[in-house]
């Protein structure tokens, strides 16, 4: 694909390499990707990352602008987040459909330590929810 017609969606539980996928895609690619997080939104400029589980909503919703206006100003982007069930992928296949770029999803399945030290608990919810791509 050349520079500016597409969308990758990286999927996948905290600690299983969605980050890294990202920034080895953007690296390696041989053209720019622009990536985004709804995590970005929780770390201040000076990389320090505070999540309020308060606003994450308001996270996912920048998200998905973020998304929207690099790919409206033609740039390839590569969207990492969990994406445990398909209702939350729709929004960027929905998004990809009006603007007719390709997209495609990537699942990223390691197992690392997550950086955002997630609960036992809140892994097993995330992953009892897992929806499988059809």
């Amino acid at each position: 694909m050349k520079p500016g017609n597409m969308l990758v969606i990286i999927r996948g539980l905290p600690g299983s390499g969605k980050s890294t996928m990202a920034r080895e895609l953007r690296d390696e690619a041989g053209f720019p990707y622009y990536h985004v997080e709804a995590d970005m939104f929780f770390t201040d400029d000076n990389g320090t990352y505070t999540f309020n589980g308060l606003e994450i909503a308001a996270a996912h919703d920048w998200c998905h602008k973020q998304v929207a206006q690099a790919l409206e100003n033609g740039l390839n982007v590569v969207v990492s987040n969990t994406f445990t069930r398909m209702w939350e992928i729709k929004p960027y296949i929905d998004m990809c459909a009006k603007l007719k770029i390709p997209y495609k999803i990537v699942e990223a399945k390691g197992n690392y330590q997550s950086i955002h030290n997630i609960p036992e608990y809140a892994m097993h919810k995330m992953r009892s929810r897992w929806e499988e791509i059809q």
